[in-house]
């Protein structure tokens, strides 16, 4: 995990090496994604309810509207790069 402040942001980026999403379900590849919705879809798992990437995005709107950010995408060779960028208030 590391965190960077920049441009009035804090940018909190958390990795993990673990089954990953393939690249069609990354969040700018995956509606789904964007409502927290569809992250075990397809991946050989049972799907999940999602229900908190779901909640932490409804947070982060509740808290800071379009301000706010959650992203999803692949970090190779395996795993999860999920970026939080929240501004500075």
């Amino acid at each position: 995990m590391k965190v960077i402040l920049a441009d009035k942001r804090y940018q909190i980026i958390i990795t993990d090496t673990g089954i990953g999403v393939n690249e069609s379900h990354q969040t700018e590849n995956h509606p789904k994604l964007e409502r927290g919705l569809g992250l075990e879809e397809g991946l050989g798992r049972e799907k999940g309810t999602e229900m908190g990437i779901e909640n932490i995005r409804a947070r982060l709107n509740r808290l800071h509207g379009q301000k706010a950010s959650l992203t999803l995408q692949e970090n190779k060779p395996s795993g999860v790069i999920c970026t939080l960028e929240i501004p500075l208030e």
